[in-house]
């Protein structure tokens, strides 16, 4: 780009800026105006949201579907269950039977592939504090509502132990969470 063009670039960024600066409520109301049109052509035009991609002849989508064979349960889809105990140790007796259970409720849903198990000293996944801890919940198909009310009925032993316990999205999908929202902004 020559001297000239980013001249010419330059004059006509300043005299926009220069006019929105002048009359806010005119550029504020034309964005508005614009986020508006971009609703409504959604709304009349726009498709269904899906969370899943498929691309047909690629090496990853072949990888997916070799997978989704042959490890059925490896290859759809999961999600976590996070545990906290702000005031004590998760691996303390009555904290960590209150997760079995929790765990053992979740893995006796059919659609459940596989549970993690957060105290396996090969793989723990407990926080060196002790104070949070996450598990890794496989399922065979896409959660749906019916998983996500059974992983939320779970959760109730592990809260009524005094353990905050939340779902990712994946499992609980659209159910609002009955927790505390903040268990991942709370631990030190």
């Amino acid at each position: 780009m020559n001297a000239q063009n980013e001249s010419n670039v330059s004059s006509l960024l300043y005299r926009w800026g220069r006019s929105a600066a002048r009359k806010p409520w005119r550029v504020i109301g034309c964005w508005v105006l614009v986020a508006i049109s971009a609703l409504l052509l959604n709304a009349a035009f726009g498709g269904k949201v899906t969370n899943s991609l498929q691309v047909p002849g690629t090496e990853s989508q072949s990888a997916a579907d070799l997978l989704n064979n042959r490890f059925p349960s490896r290859g759809e889809s999961s999600g976590l269950v996070v545990f906290a105990d702000h005031d004590g140790d998760l691996t303390d007796p009555g904290d960590r039977t209150a997760i079995v259970a929790t765990l053992d409720a979740i893995q006796r849903d059919p659609a459940v592939a596989s549970v993690s198990d957060p105290f396996d000293p090969t793989e723990r996944t407990i926080s060196a504090d002790g104070l949070t801890a996450f598990v890794t919940v496989r399922y065979h198909t896409q959660p749906g509502a019916d998983e996500a009310s059974t992983a939320f009925d779970a959760l109730k032993i592990a809260r009524a132990a005094g353990l905050d316990a939340e779902l990712t999205k994946s499992i609980s999908g659209a159910q609002a969470p009955e927790g505390n929202e903040g268990i991942g902004l709370s631990s030190p």
